[in-house]
């Protein structure tokens, strides 16, 4: 379930399980009110959610009654109606099954408290169903993007971002997760660009949180990021570069993401005439700030040589590229030297960008 009819479900017509519409709602003995295949694969597989222990416990002998919700299952078919949507199909014994074990993969036994210590708590950047089954923040996302199905797994990346985006409550710390940040990079390489390109966007959001920015890298996303500054898709592309440049920013990360390769691509994507300002922008903000390391300078240095033909287009841009290189920080050698080798001369004294830079004061 998705898009703006999702957004205005009211939660009391959703499975807390399934996260969908309930075509065939049923009361368990807690007063809690589920679609019956999901408890059924609860019950089939010996799990409860962490909300209902101890009034309730799935795994019993004898299974506990269920009662069906008739004045329930009326509401839901009058408001498809109302709103146009089609009549919920119950969910599949398989499917079911499938979601039940992602509830319990995310569970560790045990386990006290969520992110920070801190339960799952409804609000309107998040899904309430979940605070039926007590998950964690962490842990009702993990629920949705633990999906083998792309286009759910695309729908889950998509909410996340959206949660991500205005990181009011603190959501983007509690969310920088080891967990998390290992789904979202399996997903980035995910073969279903829809997927990649969703997980790379949350990774962005990530990242505007300065205290993220250590840990995405120690995460081992640099290496799947500057892949990405290389893919076919130009939005792939865009993400990926606003990514390294969010975490440039952070001095700490400076040199592992020189040592891992990003500078090359960079230098590519910014002398690239198929991606749009906003993505060039980002990878010469991002070699601005690597270059305030001396070993960064030096490769900038020698990657511009190398490939001085692409970066030639870069030296003219000034509507891209005029904000970075005005900054008295960013590597004149860089410039002057791929300025040099492209055209077999000295830099122009005319280029306006490069002008900018030369007039900036130092320090």
């Amino acid at each position: 379930m998705a898009g703006a009819a999702a957004a205005a479900t009211p939660p009391e017509f959703v499975c807390p399980i399934s996260g969908e519409l309930m075509a065939d709602p049923v009361i368990v003995p807690s007063g809690e009110t589920f679609e019956r295949g999901c408890v059924e694969a609860c019950v089939a597989l010996g799990f409860t959610p962490a909300a209902l222990l101890p009034s309730v416990d799935l795994a019993a002998s004898p299974p506990p009654a269920l009662i069906p919700n008739a004045n329930l299952r009326k509401a839901i078919s009058s408001y498809c109606h109302r709103v146009g949507l089609p009549r919920p199909l119950a969910v599949s014994p398989e499917e079911a099954r499938s979601i039940v074990r992602r509830l319990m993969a995310v569970r560790e036994p045990g386990r006290a408290g969520g992110v920070n210590g801190e339960r799952f708590e409804s609000s309107s950047s998040s899904s309430p169903e979940f605070a039926a089954l007590g998950l964690t923040l962490e842990e009702a996302v993990l629920v949705r993007l633990l999906d083998d199905e792309p286009s759910r797994q695309e729908g889950a990346l998509e909410a996340l971002k959206q949660m991500l985006r205005g990181g009011e409550n603190g959501v983007r710390r509690a969310l920088c997760t080891p967990r998390l940040l290992d789904g979202l990079r399996r997903l980035m390489g995910s073969g279903h660009e829809g997927v990649s390109v969703s997980a790379a966007a949350c990774v962005v959001n990530l990242s505007l949180e300065p205290a993220n920015r250590v840990q995405l890298v120690r995460a081992e996303l640099v290496p799947v990021l500057v892949g990405l500054l290389a893919a076919a898709s130009p939005e792939l592309r865009d993400h990926a570069a606003g990514a390294v440049y969010s975490l440039s920013i952070e001095e700490r990360n400076r040199i592992p993401i020189g040592v891992l390769g990003a500078v090359p691509p960079l230098l590519r994507l910014l002398a690239s005439a198929a991606d749009g300002d906003r993505a060039r922008r980002d990878a010469g903000m991002a070699l601005y700030y690597l270059s305030l390391d001396e070993m960064n300078r030096s490769r900038l240095a020698r990657s511009a040589g190398a490939d001085a033909a692409a970066a030639a287009p870069w030296m003219d841009d000034v509507s891209v590229m005029s904000e970075a290189m005005a900054m008295p920080q960013f590597p004149r050698r860089l410039v002057e030297h791929a300025h040099a080798h492209a055209h077999g001369a000295p830099p122009r004294s005319n280029t306006t960008a490069l002008d900018r830079l030369r007039q900036a004061p130092n320090g």
